[in-house]
């Protein structure tokens, strides 16, 4: 990294640490005071609902889920370099992980389990701040990033027009989603507000202060082979696995009344569906970004032996001119998601800890350890992705060093 890079992000990071002390800080100002206008608003606005607009709002909320978010990260995957697809999921990844971690720590309800009345959908979390919000602002905002970054929407002023068409597109389906959570009592303003703000730190983080995107292939790969960083995001990923069972399964709140009235509203609700236990089961999606770090880690291991200096090539392994190697691909591409029909068949009323571990954390951790590694390896040895990939074994490569030699002797 040269040295005005480096200025760089250190400014970026100066940045996001000043804007999120203040959103942090203006947050636990204003926490009370708009949670309970509210409770006054939503009120009003559930008087005067229809039917149809109920509906709506559902539907739009259905758009700020995984059932949404896992095709498209996996369609980004399959038409766009590695290293951006990484980046996206992490996007999902991060910000449902913090949005999880910090309803935790603060414990605040959600409209509802103050004024029943407001009921319109389970919900057994705590509220704060809004994890939907929070993520589809996160989510939503990187992919806008990811697909208008190339030179299409850059070299001219329709193509600039047509980028910010794009995101004013994004952003009003990101608004639609924090007012529908509104509107259904499943979050107060301050709630939607605080996921609002915290995606888009998130975003600003991924984007800018870290930008796996932007990183030339060789350099985005030695992430995964070099010790010292193979490392550094091992402990990371210890210490946040960490952080979570001891927060989830160690603090304690007085649920009492809230319970009251989830078991009105939602009878039969399992108790891992509530409060801490709720927040433990999202964040161990989590492991969806383990899994894609370990599975590039061990791609990267195979390749490094096999084909010689062919960084950018392995980044694009997609690429191809041919048809009918891009319908391959999607059709292998199934048998390494079979891992995830875990997550859809295991029912949620199972022990907890068969839960946590066979419904989340594998089906998560081997999907994406299967498509970001094995997957990609088996498409450069059967030839159907970037076909210019040329294959050397290791005695190839001496071979080849030692005609060098000889030809500069």
């Amino acid at each position: 990294m040269s040295n005005s890079s480096k200025i760089t992000t250190i400014l970026f990071l100066t940045a996001l640490i000043t804007y999120s002390s203040m959103v942090f800080i203006s947050e636990s100002i204003y926490r009370n005071p708009l949670f309970e206008k509210s409770l006054t608003i939503q009120k009003e606005w559930q008087n005067n609902q229809t039917d149809s607009l109920l509906s709506f709002f559902h539907v739009i909320t259905k758009f700020s889920t995984d059932v949404v978010y896992l095709p498209i990260i996996l369609i980004v995957f399959l038409f766009m370099p590695i290293n951006k697809a990484y980046t996206l999921l992490s996007s999902l990844a991060y910000s449902g992980y913090l949005s999880n971690i910090l309803k935790i720590i603060y414990a605040s309800p959600r409209p509802f389990f103050v004024d029943p009345q407001l009921f319109k959908e389970c919900q057994g979390s705590y509220g704060n701040p809004s994890t939907q919000t929070l993520m589809a602002t996160c989510f939503y905002i990187s992919l806008w990033h990811i697909i208008t970054d190339y030179q299409i929407f850059t070299k001219n002023l329709i193509g600039h027009i047509f980028r910010y068409v794009i995101f004013i597109f994004f952003l009003n389906f990101i608004l639609l989603t924090g007012l529908s959570r509104i509107f259904v009592g499943a979050h107060s303003i301050n709630e939607v507000l605080f996921g609002f703000l915290l995606g888009i730190a998130v975003y600003f983080a991924l984007f800018f202060v870290i930008g796996f995107q932007n990183y030339p292939a060789k350099e985005f790969f030695s992430l995964f082979k070099e010790k010292i960083y193979i490392v550094i995001f091992s402990t990371f990923f210890f210490v946040i696995l960490l952080l979570s069972l001891l927060l989830s399964l160690l603090k304690k709140d007085d649920t009492s009344q809230y319970e009251k009235a989830i078991n009105a509203k939602c009878p039969g609700m399992p108790e891992i569906k509530k409060f801490n236990y709720e927040g433990l089961y999202s964040m161990l999606k989590v492991f969806s970004i383990i899994g894609a770090h370990y599975g590039v880690m061990l791609l990267v291991h195979l390749t490094d032996k096999q084909y010689h200096d062919k960084d950018e090539e392995i980044n694009s392994w997609y690429k191809s001119p041919n048809f009918l190697n891009h319908l391959y691909r999607v059709l292998m591409v199934v048998v390494f998601l079979l891992p995830f029909i875990l997550y859809y068949t295991i029912p949620i009323n199972q022990a907890m800890g068969v839960v946590f571990i066979f419904k989340v954390s594998l089906p998560y951790f081997l999907t994406f350890f299967s498509i970001f590694g094995p997957y990609i390896y088996c498409i450069f040895e059967y030839n159907i992705g970037n076909l210019s990939l040329t294959h050397y074994d290791s005695d190839e490569t001496e071979g080849l060093n030692a005609v060098e030699l000889t030809r500069d002797a």
